[in-house]
């Protein structure tokens, strides 16, 4: 939450791109509704870091286990 109080230049990388998600994901929500709790609308700019990071960690648990 100490992340929420800096101003965007100071707060870390993933929590910019994690507001940018949510923003983009209010957006979506008027625009098109593929099926319940799925929304459709082309990501752009931070949120490809975003999938790019989750991806990583996915692939990273997957090899550890």
């Amino acid at each position: 939450m100490h992340q929420r109080t800096l101003s965007p230049d100071e707060q870390h990388f993933l929590t910019r791109c994690l507001d940018d998600f949510v923003r983009w994901k209010k957006e979506a929500k008027s625009q098109e509704q593929i099926a319940p709790g799925i929304y459709a609308g082309d990501p752009a700019g931070y949120i490809h870091h975003l999938a790019s990071v989750a991806f990583d960690v996915a692939s990273l648990t997957h090899a550890q286990e």
